[in-house]
């Protein structure tokens, strides 16, 4: 009879644990949904990008097929690509985010069960499991792309929960796993065990039998800490491999204030409680290391919010959290009974904590999270509404030019918001991203190699003109290239422009865009000479072109008419640029009439055009003209 009653125990309590499950369930799955949609949606708009999506998949695809080439540099930096390599097969990037999206919301499960077996509460475990999905600093991490680093919270915590329930050798494999990310997050099961080992010294417990799994954690993270520390050269190199630098007084006092927001941003939410914890905290102070001292400003708020960075804190805030709460004593914990579908007469104060810790994180999530419906309003503006604004044909457009490209062409220089080219298999390791400081050699002695096999523009992508310390943008990359004369348009499709080395043909795709659309100008001219100017350069391929435009004046005469400049520019010795004229137009058929006007032209070698500027020559007017806008469409191609 006991023994039924027990299996019956366990049975009544299994369904207990699927209801709880279930529930969490729910959550994941609405959170999946959510962020499958806003992942997606940075794709199709052009907001992904080679550095970190690209280079992530080519770091793993080079495991797979070349493990030896990067043997070393893999178990320096970041040894779970060994095991992540297998995922490169798959070339999907939406596989990608969506992967990371969905092992991110799996950490809620074991935080359940962590908070199961710490506070004795299904109900708690639920608020806190839901409020992980809601938390505002997960935000960032599926947002930016894919990083490895995002694995180290359900890592760590599964380990953790394995290790509380006493299956210590998968807590071992987890705990360590999670180190082995990126380099230096070895340091924090490093940390872990070796807290134990000093707490058990302390209390004079030397039973190496019955503490060995920390031994295990310790060493054996030990191991690959000294690793990374020979093969990077120093021990002080370390903070150099976290983005930071010795400048350590300069540092802190930057943007000091928005350093101890972050702090105050990451505790409050749960009133200071893992501060409490002195194991917890002290994994906690790597990270606000260097939100204070790196001088690199992504480890704290604003700029932390777009990134994944706060993967280092998440796992210690919320086991900090289970953890002081699991010890903390109430006079009223006799009194409470669970039951997590009736409204309870009395709320004991640990369930007060936990509900309002849970009703504070869904408030952050509607100011912080990018569906947030206050997040337009505050400093993390991630302008959701702008990514979901997207135009699957210029997705499709770029897919169409980059398929163009051989699976064997192992030199393309193209910009960092196409990752899309990065997900091919010849391309791991070989490949100059502009804008992104270069670790490959296509760029000599202040000039580019002519090894280049392709490149891949989009001018209307911001990374056209951005260098951030690189020896050269895109920009002026393909401008070298196309006045060369050895490399031609292969494809022309919206605004992606492919670049092919020897190539003799028509392109394969023409579809060229409206180059300016509705440009309008503040500049009013007064009764005498004066000029505009067309502000954003574009790259004109040879073709003939259109050029339209639009002048407003409140006085129209038969004698007004303007003189019409169009200038390009060209590169010198690819060191300078030099304003041309194209060529100028002086007569009275271009006439002021409140109406477009169009001009016709044609280009016969490859240009870069860098304003348009409008005289007055004769205006009998008493007032003002302006310039409404500017339109420029290629109509042809000339080969």
């Amino acid at each position: 009879m006991g023994i039924f009653n027990s299996k019956l125990q366990q049975k009544c309590k299994l369904k207990k644990h699927i209801i709880s499950l279930a529930i969490i369930a729910i959550g994941i799955i609405l959170y999946n949904y959510i962020w499958d949609i806003i992942t997606s949606a940075k794709i199709y708009s052009f907001g992904a990008s080679v550095f970190d999506l690209g280079v992530f998949y080519q770091s793993l695809w080079i495991t797979l097929h070349d493990p030896l080439k990067v043997f070393i540099s893999n178990l320096k930096n970041a040894p779970i690509n060994f095991m992540l390599s297998p995922l490169s097969l798959d070339d999907n990037m939406f596989f990608f985010v969506h992967l990371q999206t969905l092992w991110l919301s799996l950490t809620a499960i074991p935080l359940y069960f962590i908070s199961i077996k710490k506070l004795n509460s299904r109900f708690l475990g639920i608020l806190i499991s839901l409020s992980f999905l809601a938390f505002f600093g997960l935000a960032g991490i599926n947002w930016f792309d894919v990083h490895r680093q995002s694995l180290f919270i359900p890592l760590f915590i599964s380990g953790y929960a394995l290790l509380i329930y006493n299956k210590n050798r998968g807590a071992i494999i987890l705990l360590v796993l999670s180190g082995l990310v990126r380099f230096p997050y070895i340091i924090f099961p490093l940390i872990f065990g070796l807290s134990y080992i000093i707490e058990n010294f302390y209390y004079k417990n030397f039973n190496f039998k019955s503490n060995k799994v920390y031994y295990y954690i310790f060493f054996i993270s030990l191991i690959f800490f000294i690793i990374g520390i020979v093969h990077i050269g120093s021990a002080g190199s370390v903070i150099s491999e976290a983005h930071g630098n010795t400048n350590y007084f300069n540092n802190f006092k930057s943007s000091l204030d928005n350093k101890i927001f972050t702090v105050f941003l990451f505790l409050a939410p749960f009133f200071m409680l893992p501060a409490l914890s002195k194991r917890w905290l002290l994994l906690m102070l790597p990270f606000f290391f260097l939100s204070f001292f790196s001088g690199y400003p992504d480890y704290a708020f604003p700029n932390g919010q777009f990134y994944q960075y706060y993967s280092a804190i998440i796992p210690f805030l919320y086991l900090g959290f289970i953890d002081v709460l699991s010890n903390l004593k109430f006079n009223d914990d006799h009194l409470i009974k669970e039951n997590i579908f009736r409204i309870k007469k009395y709320v004991s104060a640990k369930y007060k904590i936990v509900i309002a810790m849970f009703i504070i994180i869904i408030l952050l999530a509607l100011f912080y999270e990018p569906y947030g419906i206050f997040n337009n309003d505050t400093q993390a503006n991630f302008d959701l509404k702008g990514t979901l604004d997207y135009n699957l044909t210029e997705y499709h457009d770029l897919k169409n030019v980059v398929n163009l490209i051989p699976g064997n062409a192992p030199y393309i220089i193209y910009q960092n918001s196409m990752p899309e080219v990065s997900f091919r298999d010849p391309m791991a390791q070989t490949s100059y991203v502009c804008y992104i400081p270069d670790n490959h050699t296509f760029y000599i002695n202040n000039q580019w190699t002519k090894n280049i096999n392709y490149v891949v523009i989009d001018p209307n992508s911001w990374f056209w003109f951005a260098n951030n310390g690189a020896n050269n943008s895109i920009y002026s990359a393909f401008n070298y290239y196309i006045l060369s004369g050895d490399y031609r348009v292969k494809a022309e499709d919206n605004n992606v422009v492919l670049l092919e080395k020897n190539y003799n043909g028509k392109p394969v795709i023409y579809d060229p865009d409206n180059y300016v659309n509705a440009y309008k100008t503040p500049l009013k001219i007064n009764n005498t000479s004066g000029s505009t100017f067309l502000a954003n350069y574009i790259s004109l391929q040879p073709g003939n072109y259109t050029l339209s435009l639009c002048v407003y004046t409140n006085n129209i005469s038969e004698q007004n008419y303007i003189e019409l400049n169009l200038t390009y520019l060209y590169e010198f010795n690819h060191k300078s640029w030099t304003k041309v004229p194209l060529f100028n137009i002086s007569s009275e058929n271009i006439k002021v009439k409140n109406t477009f006007e169009d001009i016709k032209f044609n280009l016969n070698i490859p240009v870069e055009m860098a304003g348009v500027n409008l005289y007055i020559n004769k205006y009998n007017g008493t007032n003002y003209f302006e310039i409404k806008s500017i339109k420029m469409h290629q109509d042809n191609y000339i080969v």
